[in-house]
């Protein structure tokens, strides 16, 4: 398995809700959270200190399968104009961004443990 969080405006966690329900290879997703001041705020994100992010905790069958829906959210984050944030779930150390013009490699870079 594996486990990832993504970080994000609200809009944008609710839209990886929404794209996680016609994937087939997803394990559990946690409800989304809130970004309480306990965890980091160096996600990768270029912020505004007064926006709200909010995180989910996604857990994937494969690192393939992660990779397949990298590619999806990618493509709706290019369509959203938007980014987020890819952090590991037990140190919340950042992984990257993905956004509309993240590379394969690195979204290939994103999905290995």
């Amino acid at each position: 398995m594996f486990a990832i969080d993504f970080t994000g405006s609200p809009e944008d966690i609710d839209a990886i809700v929404a794209l996680l329900k016609h994937q087939d290879k997803v394990e559990r997703v946690a409800v989304p959270t809130r970004l309480d001041a306990s965890r980091p705020l160096n996600v990768g994100l270029p912020h505004d200190p007064t926006a709200i992010l909010h995180f989910i905790t996604v857990v994937f069958q494969t690192g393939t399968a992660a990779l397949a829906f990298y590619k999806v959210l990618r493509e709706e984050l290019r369509q959203r104009g938007s980014a987020v944030a890819v952090s590991e779930p037990a140190t919340g150390k950042s992984r990257g961004c993905i956004d509309a013009v993240t590379a394969d490699q690195t979204l290939k870079q994103l999905a290995s443990p």
